[in-house]
């Protein structure tokens, strides 16, 4: 498979050069349309209405592989089968993450894509994978692709994949790529309504609250048995990982509070990945019968999560999850705003840190810098005890 005609090595690889990405280059790329549109299918940057009652006939989502993002994108499947009946939907994602679009997508249309960029931040990024993923993508002919990642490096990706419209979620550098420049996300809106910044190009609208995966899992009980969970005690989740240092809360604070739940009658199980397995096993040390279950998949976390009477989460995917189930979460935040990433779900409970730096009203991280490196006193205002008590009150709803 060849670049597309034109997208030589050069130019691709000025386009993701660093250096490239001054205020300017937005408005130059609308200024080169007409020299891209040869390289596009025809119409491609055209004033569009909502796509006929038919619908394209294959629909592609560029879909990030962090478990919140993955979580918010996945929710988009619904409202597109309701529009788009017969239209075939597909996933460019991550191997990690794939279970979470089981169910609602065939499983052969679920395509692992290791040099996908959801977070340049956190993701490396290769020139070479970039450009044979759009080939592997192109040969897909997709009618449709919508960016649910929305950086400059899918924007790139989607142009070059050349379907005949492409919409994305966010502003980034090279949003001049896709067929129209994505609407403005709300400076308030919550992260579960960015994914439907690019299906409002179709005419469909975020729905009121999030709902369950539908996600084949094992039966609690087997897994509770795998584990050795006692059937009947009462399960306390317990999530002291994020996928920022500086969002977790303490994880001595994690222990007192699991010890001290725990003589309420609960059994802690503490859930994460594989990665943390040590923090996860320094919260269980402090309980009596608390187990760590790091790099548990996701279908037994979610059975299990299901039967718990509390999750006690920081600002991390599970939180969405749980949340969603209709399981009572008590969600702890700092650095980020639980204005734009809360838990959203009927028994959701937010605790703040006092910090004064902490961000507020459109403010996404403190600072305005994801992934500030705070220090552990922002927590300092979020005590042991006032996490008890509001977990004891929600326990007695």
């Amino acid at each position: 498979m060849t670049d597309t005609p034109g997208m030589g090595p050069t130019f691709l690889a000025n386009l993701l050069s660093e250096r490239t990405f001054g205020p300017g280059v937005q408005r130059t790329l609308r200024g080169l349309r007409p020299w891209l549109e040869r390289f596009a299918q025809r119409g491609y940057f055209g004033i569009h209405e909502p796509w006929p009652t038919r619908g394209p006939e294959r629909i592609l989502l560029l879909a990030g592989h962090w478990l919140g993002d993955t979580f918010w994108a996945a929710q988009t499947v619904a409202e597109l089968r309701r529009r788009y009946p017969e239209s075939e939907i597909w996933v460019a994602t991550r191997q990690r993450v794939r279970v979470l679009w089981r169910g609602s997508v065939p499983e052969h249309q679920i395509l692992d894509c290791p040099h996908l960029v959801s977070d340049r931040r956190r993701d490396k990024v290769s020139w070479p994978g970039i450009r044979k993923l759009a080939a592997e993508l192109r040969a897909l002919q997709p009618d449709l692709i919508l960016d649910l990642s929305g950086n400059r490096y899918t924007a790139l990706l989607a142009f070059m994949a050349r379907p005949r419209r492409a919409y994305g979620c966010a502003s980034n550098p090279l949003e001049g790529l896709y067929s129209r420049s994505p609407r403005a996300f709300g400076e308030q809106a919550h992260l579960a309504e960015r994914p439907y910044v690019a299906l409002a190009r179709l005419g469909i609208t975020a729905p009121q609250r999030p709902l369950p995966l539908p996600i084949p899992t094992p039966r609690a009980e087997a897994v509770r048995h795998r584990y050795q969970i006692p059937a009947r005690a009462p399960i306390l989740a317990l999530a002291p990982g994020a996928g920022w240092a500086s969002k977790r809360w303490p994880p001595e604070r994690f222990g007192q509070l699991a010890a001290e739940l725990e003589d309420l009658g609960l059994h802690p199980v503490v859930f994460g990945s594989a990665n943390e397995r040590p923090l996860l096993e320094s919260v269980a040390a402090r309980t009596t019968r608390g187990i760590a279950l790091p790099g548990l998949s996701i279908p037994s976390t979610l059975a299990l999560l299901r039967q718990a009477r509390l999750l006690v989460a920081n600002d991390s995917g599970l939180g969405h999850l749980a949340a969603a189930e209709g399981t009572t979460v008590v969600s702890l935040f700092s650095a980020t705003n639980p204005a734009r990433y809360r838990p959203l779900g009927p028994r959701v409970r937010v605790l703040r840190a006092g910090c004064s730096d902490r961000p507020e009203r459109a403010q996404e991280h403190c600072h305005d810098q994801a992934g500030f490196a705070c220090p552990a006193s922002c927590w300092d205002t979020l005590s042991v005890p006032q996490v008890v008590a509001a977990c004891r009150q929600e326990l007695l709803r």
